[in-house]
């Protein structure tokens, strides 16, 4: 590698880091506060299963921290706007949706094949309408924020600075191992886990930049988080309440899953690679040749 190639290389991976760490101690420091009203307020909330005040409070304040630090650094180091990171308005709603709708198919097919093979029992639980609805909503706006918070570190400026610093395929690659190892502290983790996160990674990442949108990836992740939740999966080995429906595993399987959830299922591996190849191809064919350079 040339020099003028070395430096911007570090460049790029010192950028990264800084602003991974800066957004965790800024959080920590923002969560010290939070946690004094939680035990102090809202600790009567915890029965419920999910302390929403707690809930909200905390990722409307990781999304904020997270807003701040990359527009301070998309603003100042890198002199550019939200685009750079490909957060723009046109064709949002399309985009959101679209993500959506894929995630619901793929969580719904999954659901499917599991129950018909008897893995898993499903079971409708239905107890106030009006308490469902006004926690739908609660859980909505906390996912939504904890989501737009990853992808606005990972799929957009991680992403972003190492295309610009590396290569893309370096890029694709350095982001979703990034994102998988933000993934590996999750309880009951797991080897098939980390790599079929990996493997999500590398497809979002893929797409984001197939059609230069970050709203795609992000209706992709909240649809992926949000049909779990439905469905009652664990969701990268986090459970949530779920007033709706009852899910009771039959039995753990590298097909049907784990405690993880259904990211440790191995159904889903060839959908993904197949998936990123598809989508790695199309973006050769806009690209060129700089996909593939390493």
């Amino acid at each position: 590698m040339e020099k003028n190639g070395f430096k911007l290389v570090a460049l790029g991976i010192i950028k990264v880091a800084a602003l991974l760490i800066l957004i965790q101690l800024i959080q920590n420091l923002v969560f010290i506060p939070l946690k004094a009203l939680s035990s102090k307020f809202w600790s009567q909330y915890d029965g419920r299963g999910l302390n929403e005040p707690w809930f909200l409070t905390s990722t409307f304040a990781i999304l904020l921290v997270t807003v701040f630090t990359c527009y301070v650094f998309i603003r100042f180091i890198d002199k550019k706007n939200w685009a750079y990171i490909r957060l723009v308005s046109k064709n949002r709603f399309k985009y959101f949706s679209a993500g959506v709708l894929v995630s619901f198919l793929l969580i719904s097919f999954f659901t499917i094949v599991i129950t018909s093979l008897n893995a898993v029992e499903l079971n409708i639980e239905i107890k106030s309408i009006s308490n469902i609805f006004i926690y739908l909503i609660l859980l909505s706006i906390g996912l939504f924020s904890l989501i737009l918070s990853e992808e606005l570190i990972f799929r957009g400026y991680v992403l972003k600075t190492f295309e610009s610093h590396i290569s893309i395929l370096n890029a694709i690659i350095l982001t979703s191992f990034l994102f998988s190892i933000f993934h590996i502290l999750r309880p009951n983790t797991s080897f098939l886990g980390f790599v079929n996160i990996f493997l999500l990674g590398c497809f979002v990442a893929i797409i984001c930049i197939y059609y230069d949108n970050l709203w795609l990836p992000i209706g992709l992740h909240f649809g992926w988080n949000f049909f779990l939740w439905f469905f009652n999966f664990p969701i990268s080995g986090q459970k949530y309440p779920n007033p709706i429906l009852i899910l009771k595993y039959n039995e753990y399987s590298l097909l049907s899953g784990s405690k993880f959830g259904p990211e440790d299922s191995l159904m889903i591996t060839p959908f993904i690679i197949l998936f990123i190849l598809f989508f790695l191809l199309k973006l050769k064919m806009v690209k060129t040749d700089e996909v593939l350079n390493f």
